[in-house]
């Protein structure tokens, strides 16, 4: 069987107490996509931690950026040199997913605008609505201040919710980006509430929900994975 070879961009991870308890988010990516890529072989990339993506001479068929508990607007050294890099991707025709900070960075690297939401922080379960016919109007799990507020010029709004309007971005060349967590559990996103401790107005109803309210992220596994089979090895679409 011909392997496809993922390269998940770390950039950034949560506190180590439950990093510990949990893995990183490259290890729930792992869990989230292997049912549906049996053939895929994962490397981990951290940039946020100063390790060097190689884009000159590569064999990943595809890229995913994954959340982190940064800003893209944060004055730190390894975000413009990824904002570029994306764009290097996007030459080299390999597809590219963002995953919460990841669609916040593709979205700023290709000409959109992030800033934190004045509506304060999505936290815990949200329902999206989907433009896309293979994604399902669904309940996600969620856990962000930032936002895209500005999507890209050249960029078509295939999701969001109430809370985040553009949540779900996709582009005319081989990238796709979401702000949601299709990779986290509720037990997660419950143990990051109560860790945390960040401001949520419906704190108890949230854990409440997350206890009782099972998501199913499998066919966000089935979307991710089928885009990585459609576009390995594409040609270059994007200059």
């Amino acid at each position: 069987m011909t392997h496809l070879n993922l390269c998940i961009i770390e950039t950034g991870a949560s506190h180590p107490t439950m990093a510990a308890r949990y893995g990183r988010y490259p290890h729930m990516i792992v869990q989230w996509l292997q049912p549906v890529l049996p053939n895929a072989r994962f490397t981990v990339v951290s940039v946020f931690e100063g390790e060097s993506l190689n884009l000159d001479n590569h064999d990943y068929d595809g890229f995913i950026v994954t959340g982190s508990p940064h800003g893209v607007y944060d004055d730190l050294p390894w975000i413009a040199p990824l904002q570029e890099q994306l764009r290097e991707i996007a030459r080299q025709g390999h597809p590219q997913l963002g995953i919460c900070f990841g669609h916040q960075i593709m979205a700023a690297a290709f000409g959109g605008t992030v800033n934190k939401s004045h509506k304060g922080w999505g936290i815990g379960i949200q329902h999206y609505q989907f433009t896309c016919a293979q994604l399902p109007d669904s309940d996600v799990l969620v856990y962000h201040q930032d936002q895209v507020v500005q999507a890209p010029a050249e960029a078509e709004v295939i999701g969001g919710s109430s809370h985040c309007p553009i949540g779900a971005l996709k582009y005319p060349f081989a990238a796709r980006s979401i702000q949601f967590h299709p990779e986290f559990s509720n037990e997660f996103v419950a143990a990051l509430i109560e860790f945390r401790n960040d401001p949520i107005d419906d704190r108890e109803a949230q854990l409440q929900a997350l206890a009782s309210q099972p998501l199913n992220n499998r066919p966000y596994a089935q979307w991710a994975g089928d885009f990585f089979m459609q576009h390995r090895k594409n040609t270059p679409a994007h200059s």
